[in-house]
């Protein structure tokens, strides 16, 4: 009597192994997909997909949405960069008016709020030294704030001149025209700015 595994001794049937007949490991369905082909069912199954195949359209759109938004705001939204602007009231005589200060100020007066914050600072240089310390408060008001891109546009819109000692100096307003003493030199001006 030869045993064969799977065959059963007496009759040469094969009996079942542990894992069942093979007609009943092709009837188990063991994915989704294999289910059955009926209509219903296939109906049942496609609805299912479809509401997450929608879901993850609609959260693939959305992502896409706010990421080009926040693309949009790092590389096109205008910076609002910090101007300083200085343009001299009318000059007494001898020295003639600035030809341009006030319509170039009010030129710079419409972009206050979209490209940039304008400070007019024109009032406080009716002498040297108030238009000197309102300059130096400014900009350090501006540092403390903290200025967008730490950039600061400084716009002086004065007479000039060069003093006994050979120094560039800026004549304010209220300055006397033969005292150099009364003019704001351009150094003491930059001074302002390492502060």
């Amino acid at each position: 009597m030869s045993i064969t595994p799977g065959i059963g001794p007496a009759n040469g049937t094969r009996r079942p192994g542990w894992r069942g007949t093979v007609k009943d490991r092709l009837h188990t369905v063991r994915h989704r997909w294999q289910r059955g082909h009926d209509a219903g069912t296939l109906a049942a199954l496609g609805g299912n997909d479809r509401a997450r195949r929608l879901r993850l359209a609609l959260l693939g759109a959305l992502f896409l949405a706010l990421t080009a938004l926040f693309v949009y705001h790092l590389v096109y939204a205008p910076r609002r960069s910090a101007l300083v602007a200085v343009a001299a009231p009318p000059y007494a005589w001898p020295f003639p008016p600035i030809a341009f200060g006030k319509e170039d100020l009010a030129k710079l007066a419409e972009l206050d709020g979209q490209t940039l914050q304008l400070s007019d600072q024109s009032a406080a240089w009716t002498s040297a030294e108030q238009g000197l310390a309102a300059l130096e408060a400014e900009l350090q008001s501006l540092l403390e704030r903290g200025a967008p891109g730490n950039l600061v546009i400084v716009y002086l819109s004065l007479h000039g001149g060069v003093d006994g000692q050979g120094r560039a100096c800026l004549i304010p307003p209220g300055a006397s025209p033969v005292r150099s003493e009364s003019w704001a030199p351009v150094a003491d001006v930059l001074h302002c700015f390492k502060a």
